[in-house]
């Protein structure tokens, strides 16, 4: 199966949960990564990677160095992350459990999160907590960039959002 067929198909599934019917573009992809540092051993974090195509990119720019934890809610799409990806670290988990996830693996800051949520992670009455719950994560020169769908008139029209902070 094709990564856009199975992305789809996710998506169909759980539309709120998945929130795109198609995996990001290369484009968005290296806008959403550009800070990934490219010195050092950092350690990136990466939240809804969907079928990979950040994971991809955070993968060639880190070329072996650091570590690189991408935490997938989706148990379908982390199983086909953990094999195309043997050397990023794939986590089935939710972003709430972030903190838990970086302390199971010995982590206590992170240098770049990078996120692709749908942004029925951030509504909801807890909803706005999760920011400052990824923020506190982060080491001193930490960057965080998010990526995500606002669907205006489901499934009708939808804008896409970057913020990036660091």
């Amino acid at each position: 199966m094709s990564e856009t067929a199975l992305f789809a198909r996710e998506f169909l599934r759980s539309p709120l949960r998945t929130a795109s019917l198609i995996p990001s573009s290369a484009r968005l992809v290296e806008r959403l990564i550009a800070a990934v540092p490219e010195r050092g051993e950092p350690v990136v974090v990466e939240l809804g990677p969907g079928t990979g195509p950040a994971t991809e990119a955070i993968q060639r720019k880190l070329a072996g160095r650091g570590r690189h934890i991408a935490v997938e809610l989706n148990e379908r799409l982390a199983t086909h992350l953990v094999q195309r990806f043997p050397r990023a670290e794939i986590v089935t988990a939710s972003a709430w459990d972030l903190p838990s996830v970086l302390a199971d693996r010995g982590v206590r800051t992170a240098d770049m999160v990078v996120s692709s949520l749908p942004w029925s992670a951030f509504t909801g009455p807890h909803g706005g907590t999760l920011v400052p719950k990824i923020a506190s994560l982060l080491s001193e020169s930490g960057v965080y960039t998010q990526f995500t769908y606002t669907f205006a008139h489901w499934p009708f029209s939808c804008s896409s959002v970057i913020v990036a902070c660091g």
